[in-house]
């Protein structure tokens, strides 16, 4: 089979040295309707242009040449259209992002092309608060995505409607369960996580209004404490293992 070029939208993840100032890159593309991961050698050394321009979580457009006898790719040219240089200038939306990156590789690619790209974009220029609660609406679309968030419209047990709940009123997850009770039919001593309703109507909101609709609703710093527990929680598990990102960035996310 013999060597062969192709271009690609590619959004790139992370990258690493090798040899004599030459780059390993690893990168998300999409083609056509196909997306899947890679690794690609960037030759060339700091004079390189492709070399010095390329960072992670770019998107743009690659020309990679690739020899699938050995089994290795290396980028030719690399044509950016979204830099979001303003990603390094915080720590929150820095950590957010490799929590971006981290997922799209504990999927193995197999995450929407443009929910990963709508979210680096969005939170470019956020207030580090305003990132946090859009890292949230980002996991549970996630987990939407992936068909295993859980049914929240009502109890498991009596079915009853959590939006008929009073605004004092919570509504819990059970891990072992793995599905949510009202306060009635949950035994509260079991390990799980206590939701209000407005976590229910922001979640609710994510997953069925237009994203601008969830984007401007006020969430009290109680209810994005809920959230974001219950959320880790939930994307460690679908991850089958503990997050670095999440480990390591706990005092910031």
């Amino acid at each position: 089979m013999a060597n062969r070029s192709r271009t690609a939208e590619a959004l790139v993840l992370s990258l690493g040295e090798f040899g004599e100032g030459h780059r390993m890159v690893r990168l998300f593309i999409k083609e056509d309707t196909t997306c899947s991961l890679l690794h690609a050698a960037l030759y060339g050394g700091a004079k390189s242009k492709a070399r010095s321009s390329i960072a992670p979580y770019q998107t743009g457009t690659v020309w990679l040449y690739s020899n699938p006898i050995k089994n290795t790719h290396s980028i030719t040219d690399f044509a950016i259209t979204s830099y979001r240089f303003s990603i390094r200038e915080s720590l929150v939306r820095l950590w957010s992002a490799a929590l971006c990156a981290e997922l799209i590789d504990a999927t193995k690619g197999n995450i929407s092309w443009v929910l990963v790209n709508a979210f680096l974009d969005g939170i470019e220029n956020l207030p580090d608060n305003e990132c946090k609660v859009a890292l949230i609406r980002f996991l549970w679309r996630v987990l939407l995505g992936e068909g295993i968030a859980p049914e929240i419209d009502c109890c498991a047990a009596c079915r009853k409607s959590f939006t008929d709940l009073l605004a004092n009123e919570y509504f819990y997850y059970h891990t072992h369960e793995e599905l949510c009770l009202c306060s009635s039919c949950s035994d509260i001593s079991q390990s799980g996580f206590q939701l209000s309703k407005e976590a229910l109507f922001f979640l609710l909101a994510v997953k069925e209004k237009p994203p601008a609709y969830s984007r401007a609703l006020p969430l009290s710093q109680q209810t994005y404490g809920m959230l974001r527990r219950f959320l880790f929680y939930l994307i460690t598990k679908m991850n089958g293992k503990k997050l670095n990102t999440i480990e390591s960035a706990q005092g910031l996310l």
